[in-house]
Parts: C-alpha cells; sequence; structure tokens
C-alpha cells in the first residue's frame, strides 16, 4: 500500500510539471485541474495509512500548488495573489504549527514574489517558478516536519516527566497514608501501654499493702504464739507443781481438786489462745491466696506487656525488657506465696495439735479431777499421768516454739513481698516514662 502511494504521489507531480511546461493554457488548466484531483484523492489516501506522513505533507503542498495554478490559468489572476491561496488548504490540514511553519511559508511567498515581480507574463519562467516551488516546498516540509517531531518529543518528554511525578506523588501520598496507620497503630500501643502501666501500678500498690497486712497479722501471730507458748510453760510448771504437791499431800484431795480446776482453766486459756492462732493463721492464708492471685495477674500483664512491646517492633525493646523484669517478679512473688502459704500450714496443723493436745489435756484432767473425788487411792497414778501430761505440755511448748519461727519466716517473706512490689511499682514508673516518651516521639513524627 506504501508503495502505490507513493507512486502515485510521484506521477501526480510529474502531471503538475507536465501541463506547465508542455501545454499550452487551455490544456494546462484542464491539465492542472485533473492533477489536482489526483493530489486531493491522494491526500485522503494518505491521510489514511498513517507511516507515511511525509508523503502526505507533500500531498498537500502539491494540491495547494495545482489549485493556485488552475486559478491563474482559468481566470488570469495575478500571480502573487493565487499564492496566498497556498496558505488555505495547508493551514487548514493542522498537522503543523508554530512560528517555524509561517516563517517557511512567508519565505516561500516572498521567493516566489521576488521571482514574478517582472515577469508575470513570461511562460517559461512561470514553469520555472513552479518547479523551484515544487523542489523548495519539500525541503520545507521537512523543516516543518522535524521541527514538529521535536515538538512531540518535547510535549512527550513533558508529559513522561509529568507522568513519574505523578506516580512518585502517588507514591510518596501512599507511603504516608502507610506511616499515618503505622503511627496510629503506635499509639493505640502506647496508650494501651499507659493502661498496663497503669494497672501495674494498682497491683504493686495492693500487693505492698497485703504485705503490709501479712507483717502485721504475722506480728499477731507471734504475740499469740508467745501467749500460748508461755501458758503451756507455765501449765506444765503448775502440772510438776501440782504432781510434787500431790505426792506430799497424797490426802489432800481438796487441794489437788482446787489444783486441777485451775489446771483446767489454764487449758481452757491456752485453748482460747491456740483458738486466737488458728484464726490468724487462717486469716494468713487468705491473703496469701489473694497475694497469689495477684502474682497471677502481674504475670499475665508482663505478658501482655510483652506481646504489646513486641506489635511495637525495634521501638518496643525497652518496653519488652521492662515487662520480662515485671514477669521475673511476679514469678519471684509467686514462689514467695508458695513458700509462705506451707509455713501457714505447717503453722496451722501445729496449732491444730496444740488444740487438740489441749482438748485431750482438758478432757484429762476433768476425768482426773473425777478419780480424785472419787477415788484417792488412785492419787499416785494420777500424779504419774500429771508428770506424763507435763512432758507433753513440755512437747507442746517446743510445737508452739516451731510454730513461732514459722510465723517469722512468714513475716520476712512478707517483707519480701513488700521489697518485691515496691519493686514492681518503680518498674511500673519506668513503663509509665517510656510510654510518655513513645507519645512525645509520636508528637513529633505528626
Amino acid at each position: 500500500m506504501g508503495i502505490i502511494l507513493v507512486i502515485a504521489h510521484v506521477l501526480s507531480t510529474l502531471a503538475i510539471l507536465g501541463v506547465n511546461v508542455f501545454f499550452d493554457v487551455g490544456t494546462q488548466a484542464t491539465g492542472i485541474a485533473i492533477a489536482t484531483a489526483i493530489s486531493f484523492i491522494n491526500v485522503l489516501a494518505l491521510k489514511a495509512h498513517r507511516n507515511l506522513n511525509l508523503f502526505l505533507h507533500l500531498s498537500f503542498l502539491i494540491f495547494a500548488v495545482s489549485i493556485s495554478h488552475f486559478i491563474y490559468h482559468s481566470f488570469y489572476l495575478e500571480r502573487p495573489l493565487t499564492l496566498f491561496l497556498i496558505l488555505i488548504p495547508y493551514a487548514a490540514s493542522y498537522l503543523l504549527r508554530g512560528w517555524v511553519t509561517y516563517l517557511s511559508i512567508i519565505f516561500v511567498i516572498g521567493f516566489d514574489l521576488a521571482l514574478h515581480g517582472h515577469f508575470t507574463h513570461d511562460e517559461p519562467l512561470l514553469s520555472a517558478s513552479l518547479v523551484i516551488e515544487l523542489l523548495f516546498m519539500p525541503m520545507v516540509c521537512g523543516m516543518l516536519l522535524l521541527t514538529r517531531d521535536q515538538s512531540l518529543h518535547t510535549t512527550r518528554l513533558a508529559e513522561r516527566q509529568r507522568k513519574e511525578l505523578d506516580d512518585r506523588q502517588t507514591i510518596l501520598d501512599t507511603a504516608n497514608q502507610m506511616l499515618s496507620s503505622v503511627m496510629k497503630d503506635i499509639e493505640q500501643e502506647q496508650q494501651g501501654l499507659q493502661t498496663k502501666s497503669s494497672e501495674l501500678k494498682d497491683v504493686s500498690q495492693a500487693v505492698e499493702s497485703l504485705g503490709t497486712q501479712i507483717v502485721s497479722s504475722t506480728g499477731e501471730i507471734e504475740s499469740q504464739v508467745n501467749v500460748l507458748s508461755d501458758a503451756l510453760h507455765d501449765y506444765a510448771e503448775g502440772l510438776r507443781s501440782r504432781a510434787a504437791e500431790l505426792e506430799k499431800l497424797s490426802n489432800a484431795s481438796e487441794s489437788s481438786v482446787n489444783s486441777v480446776n485451775r489446771c483446767q482453766s489454764a487449758l481452757q486459756s491456752a485453748a482460747e489462745s491456740a483458738a486466737n492462732v488458728q484464726t490468724a493463721n487462717e486469716e494468713i492464708q487468705i491473703a496469701v491466696d489473694e497475694i497469689s492471685d495477684l502474682a497471677s495477674q502481674t504475670n499475665l500483664l508482663a505478658l501482655n506487656a510483652s506481646i504489646e512491646a513486641a506489635r511495637a517492633g525495634q521501638e518496643g525493646m525497652g518496653f519488652a525488657v521492662v515487662a520480662n523484669e515485671v514477669r521475673t517478679l511476679a514469678l519471684r512473688s509467686k514462689a514467695i506465696v508458695d513458700l509462705i502459704s506451707e509455713k501457714s500450714t505447717r503453722a496451722g496443723k501445729a496449732t491444730d495439735a496444740i488444740v487438740q493436745s489441749i482438748d485431750q489435756a482438758e478432757k484429762t484432767m476433768t476425768t482426773t479431777m473425777a478419780e480424785v473425788v472419787n477415788n484417792r487411792s488412785t492419787l499416785t497414778e494420777m500424779v504419774q499421768g500429771i508428770l506424763n501430761k507435763s512432758h507433753r505440755a513440755s512437747a507442746i511448748v517446743e510445737q508452739a516454739k516451731q510454730a513461732n519461727k514459722a510465723t517469722d519466716c512468714t513475716e520476712t517473706l512478707a517483707g519480701r513481698s513488700i521489697d518485691s512490689a515496691k519493686n514492681l511499682k518503680l518498674l511500673s514508673s519506668q513503663l509509665h516514662d517510656s510510654s510518655q516518651r513513645l507519645g512525645g516521639l509520636i508528637q513529633r513524627s505528626k
């Protein structure tokens, strides 16, 4: 298709040259009309074929020149006037724009005016002028095409740069949106850390308060155990004293009965002291259970803080260390609570043994009183029984001393729990400070 269009273009050009050189005026007019029609058809064909832009421009030029010469030979108009008709179809093509186009056309018009100013009716010179136009116009067309291609290249380059700028702006907008989303997530994590810090602070205060209560309770238990130990010691001494008196005054049954009554009163007092010790031990167990629950909650909060710090990424490394330390303290508190619970259980068992021994001694004393009243002959055996009970009372005193040591250990562990609570409170403050610093970084990043 391209070769056929090129051949048609050449034939139309030769036809225009032929009718201007070899034929008379009438024949020239007819030939130019035919060449003009061929050139117009060639323009339409080249317009549809986008790959032959150069020949399309040449066809427009030939078409314009053909119209110019046709008007001249048909109506005998002045040559300079007909040249202006070249501008009409050429400007209507909208294929070439810019100041270079207009300067080139003006140059052609000026050249034509200079050539024909004095030779208006000289046909050979007219033909020579036409040949010069046909030879010069392709050169002008090439210049115009070069200018148009450069303009198109500049336009495409500017369009590509604008597209690149738009793409970069889109990337920047996406990055800003992602950064904004990340900052919102970090801000939420920072608020969560502040909440966890407040909760840890409350837990540490509760642990410290419970530790203080345990210290106070262990002090009361120690006092009760001391009273019980003193009572049991007095009881044992009384038993030994009463046994000696019974050996010396085997016939003084009434005095023996009174002594037994006093012993029974002492046993009742000891039983009451043991009951108080048992009640205090139960309170300690309740406090220990509360501390154990708080330690478990603290461990859970520390685990949550570790998870939140891991989600925060590099910014949460400091929080992970703090959370790990909090978890360690929680585990230590749990171990201390378990030890307190064990000691409290041992103290409770010792107290139960004391109560059982006192009950058994009281029952025995009641039986002994009946035996003293009913059968004084068995007084010697009763004295021996009293001595045995004195030994048992001494053993109970030793158990009370062991219980006292257990309460001392409980008090020590409670003191450690208070220290752990203070450390937990300090770590909570550090976590809060770190959260505040993270909030400051978020604000500065905005």
